[in-house]
């Protein structure tokens, strides 16, 4: 992609159009969530990262024996965004699924340069239960090679306390992505 961005530089000065005409999303500045996600990759956020799960939770929360389906947030309901700007109400799809709550947030941000499209998060209505996903707009192999080590070694930790696995991991499919499962 790069080169592809160095060819058209090359024929906008040639051409005489200004590079400007011809910008891709990929030159877009898009704000940075590296301050606000902080510690994500050790299924550990910064302090204000738990109050926008336990707003977003409320938000959206219903019975577990409600029907199945896409859910609207509840009337008057705030979610706390600590990401800049307001939470993008209207973007983001909520819906039941049995006893499970899945959030969607489709973003435009980055994360330690990495660019982050979606932030998917699930809570148990019935049950304790509840994840974080992280899809990026990069390879797996990237996702693994910038923060592989970090949710290995949560993994590890996690395994010495509760003797099972798959609580933080990298997803075998593309684009690449990252889960912290915090299931009981």
């Amino acid at each position: 992609m790069r080169n592809a961005a160095i060819l058209i530089s090359l024929l906008c000065s040639i051409s005489g159009v200004p590079a400007a005409a011809n910008a891709t999303p990929q030159g877009e500045r898009v704000p940075s969530y590296d301050d606000e996600l902080r510690g994500i990759e050790s299924c550990a956020g910064p302090e204000g990262y738990g109050a926008f799960l336990q707003s977003l939770y409320e938000a959206y929360a219903v019975d577990a024996s409600g029907p199945d389906g896409y859910l609207a947030s509840k009337p008057g309901a705030e979610v706390f965004w600590p990401f800049g700007g307001d939470y993008p109400d209207g973007r983001s799809t909520a819906r039941k699924n049995g006893d499970i709550l899945h959030i969607e947030i489709p973003v435009r941000a980055t994360y330690y340069s990495v660019p982050l499209s979606r932030m998917i998060f699930e809570f148990g209505l019935a049950y304790n239960y509840s994840s974080e996903t992280f899809v990026f707009d990069a390879s797996r192999s990237e996702i693994e090679a910038r923060f592989g080590a970090a949710l290995a070694n949560e993994e590890k930790n996690r395994q010495a306390l509760y003797g099972d696995s798959g609580w933080a991991y990298v997803h075998d499919s593309e684009p690449g992505a990252f889960t912290c499962d915090y299931s009981d």
